[in-house]
């Protein structure tokens, strides 16, 4: 963490921007494959699926608090759970 620390120290406002909008892009796709089930599952997925939401957001959240300790304004980041 201390590297990446020392790299966004440096890095300018567009290269951070740049971080934000591909978090905005790949996050759906996180979120899609956090709460698949194969069909095989499909029952005990959906009984698990308020539970599983709830730690996926436990998750971003952290997420979002590392990147702000990181020195990124994530303030743009739509978080899509």
């Amino acid at each position: 963490m201390a590297y990446e620390r020392v790299l966004l120290q440096g890095a300018s406002k567009k290269t951070k921007q740049s971080l934000v909008d591909a978090a905005n892009r790949l996050l759906p796709t996180f979120v899609k494959h956090a709460l698949w089930r194969p069909k095989e599952r499909a029952f005990i997925g959906r009984a698990m699926l308020s539970r599983d939401t709830e730690r996926l957001k436990e998750d971003l959240e952290i997420g979002v608090r590392l990147a702000q300790s990181l020195g990124l304004d994530v303030s743009e980041v739509e978080l899509p759970v």
